[in-house]
């Protein structure tokens, strides 16, 4: 039986914001979206309802309409959890409402939309970083920042960082901390380029480097293929590792990349003592060989040869020596080029699939795909096909069936032989 089947409610309850009254709303969810995104720290989620007014909210009364009688205003509490024909679950108990809309009235039923959000997000939203970090591993701030300012109990998962400076929080939210930090974090290895990612998954809260993402080993092997093909078949093909839809984005915009400095930048760095830049400015090159990172496709890069001779984008920056001029305090030349450069770069291919329900993949997971060339559907095109990493992914629940859609990106074209 097909993944793509449908998935049962093994529980839906929402929680009004008093915390008083109690709905099972499983009846009467028509459609329902969950959401996933490595650029973002938070979990988000969208329900379509259909209400015919036969709720029991208050007290032995049966004929209630949810959106009145709760009432329905905004930051509602939902218990919910879902298990798919792989009999994997889905469970989510810490999403609040942040905007009910789309209220419509038709044959006697109500139709409306809830949209849903992580309940950190509130938290996020009246809590600043009023303290100075201490100058140690981006990672341990980052922990540091969840617990105490956040004052969450979420799992929290990372990989080291050898970047250690001291930051100063000015009032700013923990999010908003966070994220300065990760654009200005190292991986573990010297030779490895910055940037890291600050996301939030059913897991837990992740706080990963991009080289440390690329390097993952495939969570899952998909296929795709126009041959109609049951679970009968002698190949002993598995539905559940079917692809049902795919297309591929068009990214390789090169104006766009000439104006991130994706094939090369140059960097100036200003002592604030003497009002000089430091020494001479520092170039960077996409084909620079000492700029060694983890790819997800093949790893040699073919930048052409005229965008690279030259600098497309300047960087400057102000020398971080504190109060102290002879010690540095944050090292620019590890990451002021580097990073806008891997994040950019991980767009270099995009592809959008929707694959049978798979609740136990994440974003930040990496996967690998099999696409056939164009009139042969028994050879594979190497050029598509590969590791991809896992960059949003939303799981789709309606009474009839259930899929994942998944948006996939990598750094490099083509499969990784190597």
């Amino acid at each position: 039986m097909s993944a793509s089947e449908y998935s049962k409610y093994l529980q839906f309850d929402i929680t009004s914001a008093d915390g008083e009254k109690t709905v099972d709303i499983s009846p009467g969810v028509s459609e329902f979206r969950f959401y996933e995104d490595i650029f973002s720290p938070v979990m988000t989620s969208k329900i379509v309802v259909m209400d015919s007014g036969k709720n029991r909210i208050n007290g032995d009364k049966f004929n209630e309409p949810l959106y009145s009688g709760l009432p329905i205003q905004g930051y509602e509490s939902f218990k919910i959890k879902i298990e798919n024909q792989r009999k994997q679950i889905l469970n989510l108990n810490d999403l609040k409402c942040f905007l009910p809309s789309g209220l419509i009235t038709k044959n006697n039923n109500e139709f409306f939309s809830l949209n849903l959000i992580s309940k950190d997000y509130f938290t996020d939203s009246t809590s600043r970083v009023q303290r100075k970090l201490p100058a140690v591993a981006s990672n341990q701030n980052v922990e540091s920042i969840l617990k105490r300012e956040l004052q969450t109990d979420k799992q929290y998962f990372s990989n080291p960082s050898t970047s250690k400076f001291s930051y100063q929080g000015n009032n700013r939210k923990p999010f908003t901390v966070i994220m300065n930090i990760a654009g200005r974090s190292v991986g573990d290895k010297p030779d490895k380029s910055s940037g890291f990612l600050f996301y939030e998954t059913r897991r837990g809260y992740n706080f990963f480097s991009t080289d440390y993402l690329s390097s993952q080993s495939s969570a899952e092997e998909y296929f795709y293929t126009n041959v109609m093909r049951t679970q009968y078949d002698p190949q002993g093909f598995d539905l559940n590792r079917k692809i049902l839809s795919y297309s591929e984005e068009q990214t390789k915009d090169i104006i766009k990349v000439i104006q991130y400095g994706g094939y090369g930048s140059k960097r100036y760095v200003i002592n604030p003592y003497t009002t000089s830049t430091i020494d001479k400015p520092i170039e960077f090159k996409i084909d620079d060989s000492s700029f060694a990172i983890d790819t997800l496709g093949k790893s040699a890069w073919k930048a052409p040869e005229e965008l690279t001779e030259k600098q497309s984008r300047l960087f400057s920056a102000v020398l971080d020596l504190e109060n102290d001029p002879s010690e540095v305090n944050i090292d620019y030349s590890q990451f002021l080029s580097q990073s806008p450069f891997r994040y950019n770069v991980l767009f270099s291919q995009v592809i959008n699939i929707t694959i049978p329900s798979n609740f136990d993949l994440h974003a930040g997971d990496v996967i690998s795909v099999n696409i056939p060339k164009v009139g042969c559907n028994y050879e594979y095109d190497d050029d598509i096909s590969g590791k991809y990493l896992i960059k949003e992914l939303c799981h789709y629940i309606s009474a009839q069936q259930s899929y994942t859609y998944l948006r996939l990106i990598r750094d490099t074209n083509g499969r990784k032989t190597q």
